[in-house]
């Protein structure tokens, strides 16, 4: 009975960190629960505790594509831009083929005031990518229009619409792109 009571004590006390597995043994709960958990959380606005499910995945695995996209999904909806960019940054490097990156860092580097460096970041992603995006140019089209340059929007919206036509709607109701309807 007392030992179990000091156990309750260590689980709910708010430090408590979860002892890395000792060597040879496996951790408790795998890589993908936690990743499910951690999204779980993200939807249910329970920031806190996806940022401890992804903190306790240890290892090789924290470079997984999965974890760092959730890891920025997360820095995201906590608008925790610096961290964003940072992990986003990050995740260019590693993955430079994926538009995702790209976008996140981007989308960072705006909401603290620097779209001409989001531009530029954008404009480096663009022919990296392994498969053309239509958000990347989307984004780069917003980016345009609000440094005033709307031929350039244009241009990189007309790209983002052949690639994925279904954007033409939010194209039309982006406060960002405002400019290119007047």
């Amino acid at each position: 009975m007392k030992g179990t009571l000091i156990m309750k004590k260590t689980l709910m006390d708010p430090r408590f960190r979860p002892t890395k597995p000792k060597r040879g043994r496996t951790a408790c709960v795998p890589t993908h629960r936690r990743l499910e958990y951690a999204h779980g959380y993200i939807l249910l606005g329970m920031l806190r505790e996806a940022a401890e499910e992804l903190r306790a995945i240890e290892g090789e695995d924290r470079c997984d594509p999965k974890v760092v996209d959730l890891l920025m999904d997360l820095y995201l909806n906590s608008r925790q831009w610096t961290r964003l960019a940072v992990a986003a940054r990050q995740h260019t490097e590693l993955w430079p083929g994926a538009e995702q990156g790209w976008i996140m860092w981007a989308l960072a580097l705006r909401q603290v005031g620097r779209l001409p460096d989001a531009k530029a970041v954008l404009q480096r992603g663009a022919p990296l990518l392994d498969v053309p995006g239509a958000g990347l140019h989307y984004q780069l089209a917003c980016c345009n229009s609000l440094l005033g340059e709307p031929g350039e929007a244009r241009r990189e919206l007309e790209l983002s619409l052949q690639i994925d036509s279904s954007m033409r709607h939010k194209a039309l109701n982006d406060a960002d792109l405002k400019g290119l309807w007047s």
